[in-house]
Order: structure tokens, then C-alpha cells, then sequence
């Protein structure tokens, strides 16, 4: 595996992988929300929200594919039935990821938040698009 503490050439199964390989948490780029435009001002379109939406959405949908396929997999004893080692790894990889408070329940407020912003960036993205309609009425007379 590669992370800290771990060489950064090392193989994870199939083949080697960069110490760039595990995903980060590094803050969002502040120019990805709105085109600059001079004097520093940010223009916003409808169209950037849709895509905030979309992709939280997506982010959503694949945090809740890798529950359900993780709940599947833990479901059934593929570490040795009738085995004590196997059988008690299955329970502690269970209570680990499945169990209250563990992986699952963790992502599951991931996917939560995920939904709610999805929501808030349609909403926000429609009512700009309605305050600069409404805006722009004095103008166009």
C-alpha cells in the first residue's frame, strides 16, 4: 500500500501505484466557483450551479453504491466458515465498517450532506437566474 509511512513504489494489487494514488483533502480552488471577471467581480450562471448539483449528486449515489456493495460483501463469510479466525474476522470487519458509528454510518452523513447540498445549488442556481430576470426588466424597457 502507499500512504504515510509507506513507500511510495510499492504494489497494491495489481500493479504499483504513485503516493499521489489515495485521494486528499485538500481545500476547494475558489476560482472554480464563478469566472473572474475584471474589477473582481464573480459571474455566476445557471449552468454552474446545475453542475454543482450534478456532481454532488454523483458523489452521492457512488458514496451510497460503495455501502450497499460493502454491506454485501460483509454479509457472507468468504474468510472461512466454520473457521474461529475467519469467523471472527468477518464479526470485528463488520462492527468496523457496518456497525453504528463505524465506516458506513460515517459515509452515510457524507451522503446526507451530499443530497442537501445538491438541493441548495439547484435552489441557489434558480434564484439567481429569477433575481437577474427580474433585474433586468427595468432595463429592457
Amino acid at each position: 500500500m502507499t500512504g504515510p509511512g509507506i513507500g511510495a513504489s510499492e504494489h497494491i494489487g495489481d500493479g504499483p501505484r504513485g503516493a499521489d494514488w489515495f485521494p486528499t483533502n485538500k481545500p476547494p480552488n475558489l476560482d472554480d466557483w464563478g469566472k473572474g471577471a475584471p474589477g473582481g467581480r464573480v459571474v455566476s450562471t445557471s449552468e454552474d450551479w446545475k453542475t454543482r448539483a450534478k456532481v454532488a449528486t454523483d458523489a452521492a449515489q457512488a458514496i451510497r453504491e460503495s455501502i450497499d456493495l460493502a454491506r454485501g460483501i460483509l454479509g457472507t463469510n468468504f474468510f472461512g466458515a466454520g473457521c474461529p479466525e475467519g469467523v471472527n474476522l468477518q464479526a470485528k470487519l463488520r462492527a468496523a465498517l457496518l456497525d453504528s458509528g463505524g465506516w458506513a454510518q460515517n459515509l452515510s452523513l457524507q451522503f446526507t450532506a451530499l443530497e442537501k447540498l445538491s438541493q441548495t445549488a439547484s435552489q441557489t442556481g434558480e434564484e439567481f437566474s429569477a433575481t437577474d430576470q427580474s433585474a433586468s426588466r427595468p432595463l429592457t424597457k
